[in-house]
């Protein structure tokens, strides 16, 4: 009887090792998939027109439009494709923290930049997220949620800097996000 027992507690735990190897197992082949898409397209990506776009986009105030890359009138197709293109490849990094995160592949501390997606804070990137990414079916539901949050909530720090002129925008959004600090660019 005790033998028996013994064998049932090791299937288990060979069960268990091999569930939690499988796990490793898909999350590393996403984040090669996901790797080698993002720098497929970033070796694609027009770095001159998205240079000129930037450019464009803050000596003109452009981000801060709530219009979709296609409406704004100052850049140009090449431009607004790159910005585009950008903006897609970044998501597709954050898709895979999300799906690392959410099974238990990661802390939370090691994903602390999918909080607040610093590439939606500008009003285009949110309305491109808005009127076409989100609709296009490339991501799953889980992540089309998390960023659905997180674009609501940049809303809702336009609208306090809108309300006030004053209001520095870091301050805004650690009090939004609810975050002890200003997010940094390198998280």
């Amino acid at each position: 009887m005790l033998e028996i027992i013994i064998i049932a507690i090791l299937l288990f735990f060979i069960g268990f090792q091999l569930r939690a190897n499988q796990k490793q197992s898909r999350a590393k082949l996403l984040q090669q998939r996901n790797d080698a898409r993002i720098n497929i397209g970033l070796h694609l990506l027009d770095t001159g027109a998205l240079h000129s776009a930037r450019d464009k986009f803050f000596d003109h105030e452009l981000y801060k439009l709530d219009e979709n890359f296609a409406d704004i009138e100052e850049l140009t197709i090449r431009e607004r494709r790159a910005l585009e293109q950008e903006l897609y490849f970044e998501l597709v990094y954050f898709q895979n923290l999300h799906y690392q995160r959410e099974n238990g592949l990661i802390e939370a501390e090691q994903s602390l930049s999918l909080n607040y997606m610093r590439c939606l804070m500008h009003a285009p990137h949110r309305r491109f997220w808005k009127d076409n990414l989100r609709l296009g079916g490339h991501f799953p539901d889980g992540f089309i949620r998390h960023v659905d949050g997180v674009v609501k909530l940049y809303d809702q720090v336009e609208n306090v800097m809108d309300q006030d002129q004053d209001a520095a925008f870091e301050s805004v959004v650690q009090s939004i996000f609810n975050i002890p600090a200003p997010p940094s660019w390198l998280d």
